[in-house]
């Protein structure tokens, strides 16, 4: 069971933490066609993360000419897309979307990074005013859903809780106020425990015991 390192008590309301990302513009890449790394105006390219095996990976398209209403207002839809390593094959994997709710839309995607058996990629969406979402989609189907809110992500891909997230979220005190704490939850987005408040040291206490204990 792990402790919590934090015990302070939260007595202030955290500034609100809204997840996003810079609208740039990309050229589409044609499905099946070599995808040739994206790089926008600014000479930056769109953020790419490799399959766990290397032989594959995905990258989220800007799209500023497309956007989605959300509760904070219209923001980027965004596109994910994957490719075999060598830039062949690229596909259309997921379009951002309005939704009724906030956990159905999905606009402004970021982080994403994939399940240690690469049949997964998690990322964050724009939601509520307070805090982004947690979002999953199946590699092989396209399949996507929910999983909770969060303002930061990161899947652990090592160690005791390889599959894991690490998860700051903005919760709401029973006496009033609120907190902005990190937490390890299921890939299921199910609590398991707090790993810190607002705290560095405690986090990288976390992570050299669970995460990477052997230092690589």
């Amino acid at each position: 069971m792990i402790h919590m390192f934090a015990r302070r008590k939260v007595c202030r309301t955290f500034a609100c933490q809204i997840i996003g990302v810079a609208a740039m513009a990309f050229a589409l890449p044609k499905a099946g066609a070599t995808a040739v790394e994206p790089v926008g105006a600014e000479g930056v390219s769109v953020q790419k993360v490799y399959a766990p095996d290397h032989r594959s990976f995905a990258f989220i398209r800007h799209t500023p000419e497309v956007l989605i209403d959300t509760g904070i207002g219209e923001l980027e839809a965004a596109e994910i897309w994957t490719s075999r390593s060598d830039g062949s094959d690229a596909k259309l994997l997921l379009r951002g979307r309005p939704g009724k709710t906030p956990q159905e839309t999905l606009a402004e995607l970021s982080e994403i990074q994939f399940s240690p058996d690469g049949r997964q990629l998690f990322f964050l969406s724009a939601a509520w005013t307070t805090s982004g979402a947690v979002h999953v989609v199946q590699v092989d189907s396209g399949e996507e859903h929910f999983v909770c809110p969060g303002n930061s992500l990161e899947v652990i891909q090592r160690g005791k809780y390889a599959g894991y997230l690490m998860v700051r979220q903005h919760r709401y005190a029973m006496g009033g106020g609120s907190y902005d704490w990190l937490w390890l939850l299921t890939p299921e987005g199910k609590d398991v425990a707090p790993i810190s408040m607002d705290d560095d040291a405690a986090t990288e206490m976390f992570r050299k015991m669970y995460v990477d204990p052997a230092g690589r």
